[in-house]
């Protein structure tokens, strides 16, 4: 059997609209129910959800920090898919991007301006993860090897290599037992 991708037709704004509607309201169900299997009143705890993440400042600066990696990543993934490429590694490049976009905090974040390192960071996480998310392809192009399997692959070397970074050379000089921030 082969999978095959079609184009749709076109939705109207309106279904466009419904199906929004109906997928928040599945999406609260779903959570709904799993939280009443906990003992929860789901009610209590979508309340103390919403106004945990925009409740305060602090929830709203939080919520942000949180949300610009996943859009940034959702960004990459739509062009990955529009391209037809199955790109299962988001994490593995975001992490990957993130040690770039470090390792030149620390090396120029005392001797350069925030001005000059802040979007040095930027553009090094940017092409570190783009490295990171052409091997696979280079591997499925060239080797015909399945990107679903590498891309996953990948994530696995990533987090290790954070990890090693993380435990190791990157660990504070005065720092004992686990890192922490």
């Amino acid at each position: 059997m082969k999978i095959k991708v079609e184009r749709r037709g076109e939705i109207s704004p309106k279904k466009r609209f419904a199906y929004l509607i109906f997928s928040l309201i599945i999406g609260f169900l779903i959570g709904g129910l799993i939280f009443l299997f906990k003992g929860i009143n789901p009610f209590y705890a979508l309340q103390k959800i919403f106004v945990g993440s925009f409740g305060s400042i602090y929830g709203w600066k939080e919520t942000i920090t949180k949300a610009i990696p996943l859009m940034l990543c959702g960004i990459g993934l739509s062009l990955a898919f529009k391209g037809k490429f199955w790109n299962i590694g988001a994490d593995g490049q975001l992490l990957f991007g993130a040690v770039l976009a470090t390792w030149i905090a620390l090396s120029l974040g005392k001797t350069y301006p925030a001005f000059v390192v802040l979007p040095l960071m930027f553009v090094g996480g940017f092409i570190s993860g783009a490295f990171w998310g052409i091997i696979p392809a280079i591997m499925k192009i060239k080797l015909g090897i399945n990107e679903v399997i590498t891309t996953l692959m990948l994530n696995y070397i990533a987090e290790q290599f954070v990890q090693y970074l993380v435990y190791g050379p990157w660990k504070g000089k005065t720092q004992y037992g686990f890192p922490y921030t």
